[in-house]
């Protein structure tokens, strides 16, 4: 499970693997292992590893470097990959709420001892710990932001972020690279054939927090906007945040896919539930040690 190949100045979510990281990721994936697209990879499992592992390469989100740093290296060794679109977010000129939320921590130059932010009706109150490191703080504070702001609308999140902009020592300047693709894009990736378009909600939500009409709606709308971007309906679908409850796969399933992943950290096995498939979750890893963790860890 990859999300962004990027090298960003604070990276709190470890969504990314530089440039130099994944393509020597790759090239080691080529000497150890059969890469195969993910809807091949239930057939492969059935046919048995030949001294090789099958591995699926995917992406979370559909952001831009996706297809102009991932996309060349990606053909450079002819490997295939699924990239799961959070569809309503594609065309908008804003990056992801979240790293909205990085870029204004990150700005806040001298972290205040207390913060304080409206999400909807409730308050937000963060307090620093006067003897914590300030790289520490720094990303707590984030997380305690993101916890509040997860399951809130676009609305509530704007007015939060705007009063958090307000403790910020500058104004925010945002990575332009850190946005996600647009309709032409997509377009672009799409049109390759190494890659695959899965779909990813259309709001990027967490599915746990909504009503299940409100879920399946989420689910059906991303595979519909994908068919519109792209001409053909997506067969694998990717959980937001990992975040479902017990009823979500057969949404999932009733809503016409073939397979979901989850961010369970496993291997897949043969005869797993396919609307659950674990990934592993790749970060900037040097090639030391994720040829280490790939023999040790992820195949025992």
């Amino acid at each position: 499970m990859y999300h962004r190949v990027a090298a960003p100045t604070w990276d709190p979510w470890n969504l990314c693997v530089s440039p130099e990281h994944f393509e020597q990721q790759l090239a080691a994936l080529c000497r150890v292992a059969d890469v195969v697209p993910l809807s091949a990879l239930d057939w492969r499992l059935r046919a048995g590893r030949n001294g090789r592992p099958a591995v699926a390469l995917t992406f979370d989100d559909g952001y831009a470097d996706n297809l102009h740093v991932a996309l060349p290296l990606l053909e450079r060794y002819g490997l295939p990959a699924t990239v799961f679109l959070a569809t309503g977010w594609i065309d908008r000129p804003d990056p992801f709420w979240w790293d909205r939320l990085s870029e204004v921590v990150l700005s806040i130059q001298r972290l205040p001892s207390e913060v304080r932010l409206l999400v909807g009706d409730e308050e937000l109150i963060w307090h620093r710990n006067r003897a914590g490191d300030d790289g520490r703080e720094r990303d707590q504070l984030n997380l305690a932001v993101w916890s509040r702001l997860v399951a809130a609308s676009d609305e509530k999140r704007a007015v939060a972020l705007s009063q958090l902009q307000g403790y910020a020592d500058c104004e925010t300047r945002m990575d332009p690279a850190t946005r996600p693709m647009t309709a032409d894009e997509v377009r672009s990736l799409a049109s390759s054939p190494l890659i695959e378009i899965g779909a990813h909600t259309m709001s990027h939500c967490s599915l746990h927090d909504l009503q299940p009409d409100e879920q399946f709606e989420e689910i059906l709308g991303s595979r519909r906007q994908c068919r519109e971007l792209t001409g053909e309906f997506p067969s694998s679908f990717a959980y937001p945040f990992g975040s479902l409850d017990a009823g979500t796969p057969e949404l999932v399933r009733s809503a016409g896919f073939e397979r979901a992943c989850s961010t369970e950290n496993d291997i897949v096995w043969d005869g797993g539930d396919k609307m659950l498939l674990p990934r592993v979750w790749v970060r900037d890893y040097s090639i030391r040690e994720f040829s280490a963790r790939f023999r040790l860890v992820w195949l025992p």
